[in-house]
Parts: structure tokens; C-alpha cells; sequence
């Protein structure tokens, strides 16, 4: 086979690696709105909420839809209201209790929280969050630059 050949067909592997690398990438971004308690998720597939350390201690929470959407989109999360399109788990791992599809979720004051979109496979998003002492979810600080 000469160079040309070797090069073109090289050049076709190359291009549908990246074709299908490109459909393959979902995005599992979110964005979280501290006034209203909610979470904007892009293409929800599984969500968790969980304290970051002590998982023991708290309430973790398992969030997906019921039922698969047909189309992507965004998916509002209303951590005071949660809807009935999705199936909820409360976990309290301490004493090994589920309560399924609470209608809020309660998150401890003075925490910090991990919150999790899973994809396919090993894809996902990940964000920290706090609560401030009336256990409402606030945005995590980000550190200051050392300007020393």
C-alpha cells in the first residue's frame, strides 16, 4: 500500500474517532439558583446530593426521572418542591432508613454538600455546595486569589 493510501485511510479513522466522539459527549452541566432553591439541570439522568464527609450522618438523596425523556432539555429541580416526575430515595444511611419521593429535600445547617449529575459510564458533573445555618443550599465560595 502506498504512502497516499496508508495516509487517507489514516485520515478516515481519525475522522470518525472524532465524529463519534463528538455524539458520544452528553453534557451534564447544571446550574443552581440560591433565591429559588433550584437546580437547572441540562439532560438529567441520575442526580445525587450527598454531604461531602460524614455520608453517615445526613440525609443523601437519589433523584432520577420516572420516565425517560425523548427529547434533551433542561430539568428544573426544586429542592422545596420536588415534583412528582421524579423518583426520589432519602437514604440515612446511620440507621439504614430510605423514605422514597419526599416532597422537599432537608439538608443539614453548617454543611458542605456534593452534588453529582451522572452520565453514561463513567461521565459525569460534579459541584460543592454549602448550607448556610437555616440549612438553605448556597453556592460555594470560591477561594481568593493570594495577591502576596
Amino acid at each position: 500500500m502506498n504512502s497516499k493510501k496508508r495516509q487517507t485511510i489514516k485520515n478516515r479513522i481519525i475522522l470518525v474517532t472524532i465524529a463519534f466522539t463528538l455524539c458520544a459527549c452528553d453534557n451534564h452541566d447544571f446550574t443552581f439558583d440560591e433565591e429559588k432553591q433550584t437546580f437547572y439541570v441540562y439532560d438529567m439522568l441520575g442526580f445525587y446530593i450527598e454531604p461531602d464527609g460524614e455520608k453517615e450522618l445526613f440525609y443523601s438523596y437519589d433523584i432520577k426521572l420516572k420516565e425517560k425523556k425523548k427529547e434533551k432539555g433542561i430539568d428544573t429541580l426544586d429542592l422545596n418542591n420536588i415534583s412528582s416526575k421524579y423518583q426520589v430515595e432519602a437514604c440515612f444511611p446511620n440507621i439504614d432508613t430510605v423514605i422514597n419521593n419526599p416532597k422537599r429535600a432537608v439538608l443539614v445547617p453548617n454543611t458542605r454538600y456534593r452534588v453529582l449529575h451522572m452520565g453514561m459510564g463513567r461521565v459525569y458533573g460534579i459541584k460543592y455546595y454549602h448550607t448556610d445555618s437555616a440549612g438553605r443550599l448556597r453556592n460555594e465560595e470560591k477561594p481568593e486569589p493570594n495577591t502576596k
